[in-house]
């Protein structure tokens, strides 16, 4: 995984249920969720994450335009499918920065 290789300690979930039960273990800085996951969508996942996690950077991805669905679960930014590595980097490091 390139963000492992860029120093970042990274947890990777199956889908957003597990995402949540991973949380309660845990505190993350940064999270990166799809739209499209089993159990629970990614929109789902960014209104838990962001309740458990306010000052955590949210962001949201999918194949289809759903930024502002994505904002308004309280994601901080998103990324349409496909993405390059080095936006996705950007992202982590603005939103990193406020």
């Amino acid at each position: 995984m390139e963000l492992t290789a860029d120093g970042y300690d990274v947890t990777g979930c199956p889908d957003g249920a597990s995402a949540l039960d991973d949380a309660a273990k845990r505190r993350y800085d940064c999270v990166i969720t799809d739209y499209r996951m089993p159990r629970m969508n990614g929109l789902e996942a960014t209104k838990h994450l962001r309740s458990l996690f306010p000052s955590a950077t949210i962001i949201g991805v999918s194949i289809i335009d759903r930024q502002e669905d994505f904002i308004n679960a309280g994601a901080d930014a998103f990324l349409l499918k496909p993405y390059q590595y080095d936006d996705l980097l950007a992202l982590i490091s603005v939103t990193k920065k406020n």
